[in-house]
């Protein structure tokens, strides 16, 4: 694992401990707000870890995407099948940890226990699901260059 991305990585693991102690307090718009600030983080961390760079300006699922994409242009066919399916299957909840994250500012949802809940335990899924493929892949050859 490169340096940048190594701590990269830690910072979505932080932010998503950090949800978990604010869970326990109450602040449930903060808690979406840091799962979903998490993902993007860990998924951007992988992207730099595979590619030696990341968009910054794209939502989770369009970095699955290429994430996806990557994995086909270095023949790991089963591992691109595996997020074509995350991406269809999880899609709502997905969508769930971009609103938290992207709409924060400019929204007046405000997130109940059960939602902020919901999203923090899909988070750490998420988390596992994206750690397990980037171990396999950092494990063979990384790729070289994506346009994205």
């Amino acid at each position: 694992m490169k340096p940048l991305s190594s701590v990269i990585k830690k910072r979505a693991e932080r932010a998503l401990d950090a949800a978990e102690i604010l869970m326990k307090h109450g602040f449930y718009d903060t808690v979406a707000f840091l799962a979903g600030y998490a993902t993007l983080l860990y998924t951007r961390a992988v992207l730099l870890d595979l590619l030696g760079e990341y968009p910054k300006t794209l939502g989770l699922r369009d970095l699955l995407l290429i994430l996806r994409d990557v994995y086909q242009k270095c023949m790991r066919f089963e591992e691109a099948e595996r997020i074509r399916i995350y991406l269809t299957k999880e899609k709502e909840s997905l969508l769930l940890l971009e609103d938290a994250y992207l709409h924060q500012e400019t929204s007046i949802k405000y997130y109940s226990k059960e939602e902020s809940s919901e999203i923090l335990v899909f988070a750490r899924k998420f988390f596992r699901f994206i750690g397990e493929l980037s171990t396999k892949m950092n494990n063979s050859q990384p790729a070289t260059s994506h346009q994205y």
